[in-house]
């Protein structure tokens, strides 16, 4: 694997809002943040990820996320856009923090973990 890594600790809140508060949201943002570097363009902004999440034999990340566990992990492979090289992420939820790590991974690499 590639030696960049990645840990970025944070919280999360999400929310749910309408159309009308989102379109007001991004007015009062504009220029206040950076557009997502994986977009296509200004007036397209939208792009595809792939992701791959993988488990045990048992299915024990599956079944911790259903049992709604406060402590748990999920692996995943993910890709944005066109790009051809991707990343291996874990991520562990221990209440309302989160924590991942993600390292880059070459397109041989990612073909290779993929085969």
């Amino acid at each position: 694997m590639s030696a960049t890594t990645t840990t970025t600790p944070r919280h999360e809140l999400k929310f749910w809002i309408t159309d009308a508060s989102w379109a007001l949201l991004l007015k009062e943002m504009d220029g206040l943040i950076e557009p997502d570097r994986h977009g296509a363009k200004p007036e397209d902004p939208s792009y595809t990820v792939n992701s791959l999440y993988l488990d045990t034999e048992e299915l024990h990340y599956l079944d911790d996320k259903l049992e709604g566990l406060k402590e748990r992990k999920k692996v995943r492979l993910r890709r944005y856009g066109r790009l051809r090289h991707g990343f291996v992420e874990v991520k562990a939820k221990h209440g309302r923090r989160i924590q991942k790590h993600r390292v880059d991974l070459t397109e041989e690499e990612l073909t290779a973990v993929t085969m």
